[in-house]
């Protein structure tokens, strides 16, 4: 069984991207070139519960509060050309926060305005500190953070939306009091997704958000992630996790995607029979996680990648077993400035 330290080394490192993963044991980086896994390194050590990425910025919600990491701001050792993975520095920039269970970059036409955080006793925190400085001082940080209270643990995070074990809220500008949150419906609620039309993964299934909240009578099962991705070619990308398998729907923003999601939701064959608990993806690229570290993954068959006609049934997914248990949440980056 490979453990964290293999690691594999490409020939050509063109069209990479970098994927993260959180779990009980910490944050595992891996790179990754059309869906095949290269090397990959632990970066931090502790428990995590969610991970999200916005350009250079890595962020977590850990046991210890938040978590963030420039992959900028490293350095490289004498006789190196590049730094290694393992020189990522995360920076707790949230110590006086409970337990934080979800983490999110507000960001407004492609601008980072905000770090969102969530905590296990309810409380949703927003920094809007510019988030260059708050490396240069952690007072400073600790001091900008607005706290807005919710009535249960928050689960997942996708502005201006909220996943908590109480349903889902959401989060909307009140100056000058800065943020105001509301209920939008449904019970115990898992993942959430604004990309598009709103989606929730909850205990009863998954929901999509049209005229109130509507089921997916084709996946009747508790629902454990959701992600959504619209291409600049004007189509939708969505998998979702439910009892444990994926599930993807790929449609054109025809303006009927409520009622066409709810029809075309299919099962995906992976090449692994363990559960998956969490997906996400990149403009090129599907990825999924299990619990044990077994990250897999498809270059995405999509009008961007020149693949109009292509069949996801036939698609390609690639998989590894990466050394990590507990695995909890997935994010990608493609470590730009």
């Amino acid at each position: 069984m490979p453990t964290i330290d293999e690691k594999r080394v490409y020939t050509d490192a063109a069209g990479t991207e970098t994927v993260y993963l959180g779990s009980e044991l910490g944050v595992l980086r891996v790179t990754v070139s059309d869906a095949v896994v290269g090397e990959f390194s632990l970066v931090y050590r502790g428990s995590v519960h969610d991970i999200a990425t916005a350009g250079p910025y890595i962020s977590v919600a850990a046991d210890d509060g938040v978590l963030l990491a420039d992959h900028r701001r490293t350095s490289v050792e004498d006789g190196e050309d590049e730094p290694t993975t393992d020189e990522l520095q995360f920076h707790n920039i949230g110590v006086g926060i409970d337990t934080a269970t979800a983490v999110e970059f507000e960001i407004n036409d492609s601008e980072i305005i905000a770090l969102i955080a969530g905590d296990m006793s309810g409380g949703i925190h927003r920094l809007t500190t510019p988030l260059d400085d708050v490396f240069e001082s952690a007072e400073r940080t600790l001091a900008a953070w607005n706290s807005v209270d919710v009535s249960s643990s928050i689960n997942a995070i996708d502005m201006p939306l909220v996943a908590t074990t109480d349903g889902v809220f959401e989060v909307s500008p009140d100056a000058p009091a800065g943020v105001t949150i509301s209920y939008v419906g449904l019970d115990s609620t898992h993942d959430v997704d604004a990309e598009a039309e709103p989606i929730a993964a909850t205990a009863d299934g998954l929901y999509v958000l049209a005229n109130g909240w509507m089921s997916i009578p084709s996946i009747g099962q508790v629902s454990e992630s959701v992600d959504i991705r619209r291409s600049s070619a004007e189509t939708v990308r969505a998998h979702a996790v439910c009892g444990g398998s994926l599930f993807a729907c790929h449609v054109g923003d025809t303006g009927g995607l409520v009622p066409d999601m709810g029809a075309c939701w299919e099962s995906v064959t992976l090449p692994i029979t363990e559960p998956i608990v969490a997906v996400t993806h990149s403009p090129t690229a599907t990825y999924a996680v299990t619990t044990d570290g077994t990250l897999v993954a498809c270059v995405d068959d999509n009008p961007d990648n020149g693949n109009k006609n292509a069949d996801e049934d036939e698609a390609e997914w690639h998989h590894r077993s990466l050394g990590v248990t507990g695995v909890v949440a997935v994010a990608v980056s493609h470590m730009s400035s």
